[in-house]
């Protein structure tokens, strides 16, 4: 991960390149999963991980190890970005103890280590053998479709970045301050693929919705609701850099009035991102 200034500068550099900001936040992205602790009644029964023991041969050197001990060193060297020495705990884990109910966590939490090594399409892969197991509980199972989908638009696999934020928007259950950020990605993946009308729509959406339950739900970061706004000024960005200036002379005119147009209605929807106060998008836009 890259500091807040470091951050701040890159979107400066971008922004005035005129190329599109990065819409992945990682200070914004579910943390590795680690496994809970959960108190144990006197009377209840203790069922315990399964040891895998090694016995050396003429030094007699051995060694034991279970499915907690690999997770949580995959954990510690995830933690200080030691990235491939994570991955051999976590694979050894998954090979050693496939029936183990920590497997789950150790596949997102390799998603998340390849993500550090921005191998995006292993990260993918990673995130949608997890998605394909039964057993994944609800939460760890949306944290995965945004960890996918936020890895497929790195990767600039944009469709298919959208397909997974739509799947997502049809979980009933989705919170508010999830749905937002569902509809922030969406949009983004949308004005990559040049579908501007679409991404338009989607914003929009997200705004209206934020404003509709501002009034009864506490939304824990306004960093979606920036997006969205810096994104729909990014539409007519994108179209005015698109629009030829051509003759003859009364072509010309026109061509200079729609551009005109364009610079001042992205010129508007950036000043209202500013307002939102959001520091990462405020500064971008």
């Amino acid at each position: 991960m890259t500091s807040r200034s470091s951050a701040v500068l890159g979107l400066l550099a971008l922004a005035c390149a005129g190329r599109p900001v990065v819409a992945m936040n990682p200070s914004a992205a579910p943390s590795l999963r680690a496994a809970a602790e959960v108190p144990v009644p006197s009377h209840a029964k203790i069922v315990l991980e399964p040891l895998r023991i090694i016995v050396g041969s003429a030094e007699g050197t051995s060694s034991v190890y279970d499915a907690r001990t690999l997770f949580e060193e995959g954990n510690d060297a995830l933690m200080q970005r030691r990235y491939d020495e994570a991955l051999t705990h976590y694979d050894r884990l998954d090979a050693d103890f496939p029936e183990s109910r920590l497997v789950v966590l150790a596949c997102y939490n390799a998603g998340l280590a390849h993500e550090g090594r921005k191998d995006y399409a292993a990260a993918a892969e990673r995130y949608r053998r997890l998605l394909a197991r039964p057993e994944v509980d609800v939460a760890t199972a949306v944290d995965a479709e945004f960890r996918l989908g936020a890895v497929l638009a790195e990767g600039q696999r944009y469709l298919d970045a959208a397909m997974v934020f739509e799947a997502t928007l049809k979980r009933p259950d989705l919170p508010p301050s999830s749905r937002i950020e569902a509809l922030a990605r969406l949009g983004f993946a949308l004005l990559e693929t040049r579908d501007f009308a679409g991404a338009e729509e989607v914003l929009r959406s997200a705004l209206a919705f934020g404003r509709e339950i501002q009034a009864t739900q506490h939304l824990e970061t306004d960093y979606y609701i920036a997006m969205c706004q810096f994104y729909l000024g990014e539409i007519p960005h994108r179209q005015f850099d698109a629009v030829p200036l051509r003759m003859p002379r009364e072509q010309l005119e026109r061509d200079i009035v729609h551009k005109s147009d364009l610079f001042l209605l992205a010129r508007d929807r950036f000043i209202k991102t500013v307002e939102v106060r959001n520091p990462y998008w405020a500064t971008a836009a």
